[in-house]
């Protein structure tokens, strides 16, 4: 095979490949349409924050415990810039160039952070990850705060909804003391 040869190859090769991507994309978020409950709707009027708002990468929702198997339905899948801040009756995820996110503090499962989620690693646990529910389903939603400083506090405030004031790697730290 010449250069040419292959060099054409390769360009034939690359709309191809960009067609396949595109297509399992679109059959993922058929198959999450049908298996995953509509978003809750964001409150007319959010009361003040108890914390935030914060600049954070949303970096996406999965299914809870697996990581790697992100949600496409409701765009969820998609990563964005977005400011997250911490109401006292839900997170409000305010996603650039997609719908805004409401994660209903009575929906609130645990809180936790871990250093990747589909396909996005990051330094020292720097992801903070937020398990939820979702209609009948547990899902994760993982969101990078921009600034170090703003992982801990998002942490603590989402706990606070949580009603115990504690993430889970607080409370299975004091277990392990005990």
């Amino acid at each position: 095979m010449s250069e040419v040869q292959a060099g054409v190859l390769l360009l034939l090769t690359i709309p191809v490949m960009w067609f396949l991507f595109w297509w399992g994309w679109r059959r993922r978020t058929r198959r999450d349409t049908t298996m995953v409950a509509a978003l809750p709707a964001v409150p007319p009027e959010l009361k003040d924050p108890i914390f935030g708002p914060v600049e954070a990468v949303y970096v996406t929702t999965t299914h809870a415990g697996r990581a790697l198997d992100r949600i496409a339905a409701h765009r969820l899948g998609i990563r964005a810039d977005a400011d997250v801040g911490v109401h006292p009756d839900g997170v409000m995820v305010a996603r650039q160039g997609e719908p805004p996110l409401w994660i209903p503090a009575g929906e609130l499962v645990a809180v936790h952070r871990q250093r990747g989620m589909a396909g996005k690693v990051a330094d020292r646990e720097g992801i903070v990850v937020i398990t939820w529910r979702l209609g009948d389903r547990d899902v994760d939603t993982g969101l990078r705060p921009r600034y170090e400083r703003d992982r801990q506090p998002l942490e603590a405030a989402v706990s606070t909804l949580l009603g115990t004031g504690q993430s889970e790697a607080q409370r299975n730290e004091e277990t392990t003391h005990d």
